[in-house]
């Protein structure tokens, strides 16, 4: 399969997860949306996790591409690596599902990877420690956006619900008073102030550890 025939085959597979959502992403039906039979597809792909792989891959396709300013510091070059790949997750439909649990060694992921740990490694961080923070910057990503794309399904009636139902627990008197001042904020559409606590949360642990192991 040459590179243009993968393309395609990967842009339709983006349009249908677009229309079905993770779950419905099947060889029978991208082979329909192609004109094609679904045997043919097995020439392509060996099997469906081999598609998602593809289909994650391409997700981050846009990821890093321009060099980072060196002149902010290696916090805020991580941050907006991190923003990147959340914008990436969230511009196809179960973005982060689909991303979650592959491993695919691609120059894409490296990209991305090295996109997180270059900065650190040139801030005297150790090579592990860059290393495992950055898995820790992508699954936050991946979690955040899971979540966050699993609350948009939720239509107005049933987030109401939620809200009500949350309102209403039986508690003991100081800890019903305590869930009751963080509700506004538990269910406010705040997303984006809500990534960033995380990644200021992540990064400061990351300057804390390294203050107390130079």
């Amino acid at each position: 399969m040459n590179q243009t025939q993968a393309k395609n085959i990967v842009n339709v597979a983006l349009d249908l997860l677009d229309e079905v959502g993770y779950e419905g992403v099947t060889m029978r039906k991208l082979a329909e949306k192609l004109n094609i039979k679904a045997p043919t597809l097995y020439w392509h792909f060996k099997n469906k996790q081999e598609l998602i792989d593809k289909i994650a891959d391409s997700l981050l396709s846009d990821v890093a591409i321009k060099p980072l300013n060196s002149e902010i510091s290696w916090a805020d070059q991580i941050k907006l690596i991190a923003k990147d790949i959340r914008r990436a997750l969230l511009s196809r439909r179960d973005g982060g599902l689909i991303y979650a649990g592959t491993v695919v060694p691609t120059e894409n992921v490296f990209r991305v990877y090295h996109a997180i740990v270059n900065p650190l490694i040139k801030n005297n961080f150790q090579a592990i420690t860059a290393g495992r923070f950055a898995f820790n910057i992508l699954y936050f990503v991946l979690g955040f956006v899971i979540e966050e794309q699993g609350n948009k399904k939720i239509n107005e009636k049933n987030y109401l619900n939620k809200v009500t139902s949350f309102s209403s627990i039986n508690l003991q008197n100081v800890l019903n008073n305590n869930l009751n001042m963080v509700l506004e904020d538990l269910f406010a559409d705040n997303e984006e102030e809500r990534f960033e606590f995380g990644l200021d949360l992540l990064c400061q642990g990351l300057m804390t550890l390294q203050k107390k192991n130079p």
